[in-house]
């Protein structure tokens, strides 16, 4: 159940098609989610749909990212988002990274996603993150960054 339909009178049914293809000097993602809720009485059913087109290139010890996120709200409050992001990780040792990067994300019709996390309550118009850190996969602590 979802914590904020503890009684479960919605059920949630999504899809996602995602696919990473090598094209030797970068890789290239994409993905297709199909999202639908359907509440007990029939007055909250919503759909969306989410396309993600992404890639990642090395470069010696480093590796650019970038990502683009649209989110199609098929409901009559017509919330839909845009999201784009850009990054680099630097590879300190075989296990460390340092990384770095900036997101931003476009709200229409009052949506409130954030940045990465399209679970916390954002504001309605824009929302902007920016990040630094140092990840290490095999240590206790895995990364540690800072953002705004």
């Amino acid at each position: 159940h979802r914590l904020e339909n503890a009684l479960a009178t919605t059920q949630t049914r999504n899809t996602l098609l995602a696919t990473r293809y090598d094209f030797g000097v970068l890789q290239g993602n994409f993905g297709y989610a199909d999202n639908r809720a359907i509440d007990d009485n029939k007055s909250n059913d919503s759909k969306s749909n989410d396309i993600l087109v992404g890639f990642s290139a090395p470069f010696g010890a480093t590796k650019l990212v970038a990502s683009y996120i649209r989110h199609n709200d098929k409901s009559n409050a017509n919330r839909d988002a845009q999201q784009w992001a850009i990054g680099a990780f630097y590879a300190l040792s075989k296990r460390s990274d340092l990384y770095t990067g900036y997101g931003h994300i476009s709200n229409k019709n009052g949506a409130l996603y954030t940045v990465g996390n399209a679970t916390d309550k954002g504001t309605a118009g824009r929302d902007d993150l920016y990040g630094v850190g140092l990840i290490n996969p095999r240590a206790t602590l895995r990364g540690l960054g800072l953002a705004r």
